[in-house]
């Protein structure tokens, strides 16, 4: 007897797209953490927390030194990008 209340319908192939999203998904998350680790230990982010809490101290936490920061860390960010993700040993 067929039931016609559950009745599924299911796509060829349906579980390789899936796989790929999760693949693809996968994918931006390592890339995603790459930048964050190379960012992390980069020298021009922490020269702009430096100079952001040496803004607030002067400022008594002005609202435009969070600005100057995010100017500061897109710089950073647009920096990296330029750069390859992972060097290339050194012999």
């Amino acid at each position: 007897m067929r039931d016609y209340y559950h009745d599924e319908n299911h796509t060829p192939f349906g579980w390789l797209k899936t796989l790929g999203l999760v693949v693809v998904l996968f994918a931006l998350m390592i890339s995603t953490g790459l930048m964050a680790a190379k960012a992390a230990d980069n020298p021009c982010a922490q020269s702009c927390q430096t100079k952001h809490n040496e803004c607030r101290i002067r400022t008594k936490g002005a609202p435009a030194c969070d600005a100057q920061l995010d100017a500061c860390r897109q710089s950073c960010i647009s920096a990296i990008a330029k750069q390859p993700l992972l060097a290339a040993p050194k012999k």
